[in-house]
């Protein structure tokens, strides 16, 4: 039963994936109209799709108050949950903390259960003075809920910011086994472990770039440059790393030349 729902979420993340793709892919050739109608429908059915989001903010980078005023009409076209999410990206990308606070609080029916709409709220929060809710509303999240790798990153940011590292990484790792080619949970894991131990924290800096399509060169650059006292101890961290590269015969190998 267990592994037929987790193949389900699977097979349900890859076709929102597609159909992100597509969306990206109208927005590249300007046709903007098919890709927020693509946006749209994908955030009726589910409104914590990050890509969805990322999508939409390359669209409207530097134009928010389109976005917000696009959020308006779709919610006097009779859909709320959308219009009400493009409006809340719009308000939280242009700074509006209080105007947030003041228009989402409490958070209207159709967006009760967002992860996206109670995160901004909670960031809000904190940007105008008021921790304390931020808090008590972010505990109201249920993580079991969560199916998007990239809401898991964004979880866990929330709790790198407010120092509660051990929550962070848990969420991250979360994240990383839903799927793990969104890059933001590596980044979260650097951060959480950056000032508190190097070494992880290289270990994890390493694994982000070296998904990252452009970064292996940076990787291999960075892992030279440290020097190889240091690369030995990257080394024996990586070899209990649960994301190791490392085949068996290479771990044996290096616990030899550690010792």
């Amino acid at each position: 039963m267990i592994a037929s729902r987790t193949l389900s979420i699977r097979s349900e993340i890859l076709q929102n994936e597609i159909s992100l793709l597509l969306a990206d892919l109208y927005v590249q050739k300007g046709d903007n109209q098919k890709a927020l109608a693509i946006i749209s429908g994908l955030i009726t059915r589910d409104p914590d799709q990050s890509l969805a989001y990322k999508v939409l903010e390359g669209m409207y980078a530097n134009r928010w108050q389109e976005l917000m005023d696009l959020g308006d009409e779709y919610t006097a076209q009779n859909q709320p949950k959308v219009g009400k999410l493009f409006k809340l990206t719009a308000l939280y990308n242009l700074g509006r903390y209080q105007e947030i606070v003041n228009q989402y609080e409490p958070l209207p029916e159709e967006l009760k259960d967002s992860v996206q709409a109670k995160l901004i709220l909670a960031q809000s929060y904190i940007k105008v003075g008021q921790q304390k809710r931020s808090a008590d509303l972010v505990k109201s999240i249920n993580a079991e809920n969560i199916k998007d790798a990239g809401m898991f990153a964004a979880l866990a940011d929330y709790y790198v910011d407010v120092g509660e590292d051990t929550i962070a990484r848990k969420l991250a790792m979360e994240g990383i086994n839903t799927d793990e080619t969104v890059i933001d949970n590596y980044l979260i894991l650097y951060r959480s472990y950056e000032g508190e131990d190097e070494v992880k924290a290289r270990v994890w800096l390493f694994e982000y770039l070296l998904k990252s399509i452009h970064g292996t060169a940076q990787a291999i650059d960075e892992l030279f440059a440290a020097g190889t006292s240091l690369a030995k101890k990257i080394r024996q961290s990586v070899i209990t790393c649960p994301l190791s590269r490392w085949s068996q015969n290479d771990k044996s190998s290096a616990h030899s030349s550690a010792q």
